[in-house]
């Protein structure tokens, strides 16, 4: 007789036919009752393994849910960080990344804001059959500048009573050389007073002439520009568009001019200026 490993009890053997059928019977009934209890285990078994799957899932999803709205948190943070000080004058980081750095200025006292933008670009030197470009000669064949290849690795606010700044560190990817943009605000009782860039380069490659660039999308000055004579008086500047002959190729040269204390531009009506003042003499130009 195989008994079955399910069937715990064994009620009687005999040689007797109903004795023995009657036994069959019961261990059936029996391994009947166990597969049944077998069953029923591996049922509740299989429910609990799937609540606690269903349970899990979302406990999971909530938390990427959570990592996400915080990193798009972080994010615009990060975007609209501001320095200044209250009721006077506040600079807002708009958005930065490794090309431009986008501001709003908002002067609280005149209750006025503008929007501009910082970038840094370079030319590529001259090189062909007459006198190339180098040191205080500024000849390049391409009209238009173009962006440095660098990451933007982070922006550091620094806090102050009297002065107040934000600090960005840029990686030439290239040259595996650091960068660094500051922008100071200092406190000014009538409002916004001067915005002062600190600009810090690892390095140029050669035949590179490095420009650094502000624009404000609110004025609309048509190419006229103003540059300082020797630090005496302005003077108006057009921006010339064409060449009649030159194996240059480009307008950029024709339009830098000896920048010894500032260069500003302006709209028509007058009522809005940007002014650019430089702590050493220097070249500059209308580019946009």
């Amino acid at each position: 007789m195989e008994i079955n490993p399910f069937s715990h009890q064994i009620l009687e053997v005999t040689q007797g036919e109903l004795a023995i059928n009657q036994n069959l019977t019961k261990n059936q009934e029996i391994q009947d009752v166990d597969q049944q209890h077998l069953q029923n285990s591996q049922q509740i078994y299989e429910d609990e393994t799937l609540i606690q799957e269903a349970s899990e899932n979302p406990l999971q999803f909530e938390e990427q849910e959570k990592e996400e709205q915080v990193q798009q948190i972080q994010s615009q943070e990060q975007s609209y960080q501001t320095i200044g000080f209250n009721e006077l004058c506040q600079l807002q980081i708009k958005n930065a990344d490794s090309k431009a750095i986008n501001f709003i200025l908002t002067d609280q006292v005149t209750d006025t804001t503008v929007q501009f933008r910082f970038e840094f670009r370079f030319n590529p030197s001259y090189n062909g059959n007459k006198d190339n470009g180098g040191i205080y000669v500024f000849k390049t064949n391409q009209s238009d500048s173009s962006y440095f290849s660098e990451e933007l690795l982070s922006t550091e606010i620094l806090q102050g009573n009297f002065q107040t700044g934000v600090q960005f560190t840029y990686r030439a990817a290239d040259r595996n050389t650091i960068s660094i943009v500051t922008v100071y605000l200092t406190r000014n009782d009538k409002g916004c007073g001067d915005i002062e860039f600190d600009i810090k380069r690892g390095g140029l490659d050669r035949n590179v002439e490095a420009t650094v660039n502000w624009s404000s999308d609110e004025i609309q000055n048509n190419g006229v520009f103003y540059t300082d004579s020797n630090g005496l008086e302005y003077v108006k500047r057009i921006k010339r568009k064409a060449l009649e002959e030159s194996d240059l190729k480009s307008t950029a040269p024709a339009n830098f001019y000896p920048i010894n204390t500032g260069i500003f531009i302006e709209n028509k009506t007058k009522k809005q200026q940007m002014i650019v003042m430089n702590d050493r003499t220097q070249a500059g130009s209308e580019e946009f």
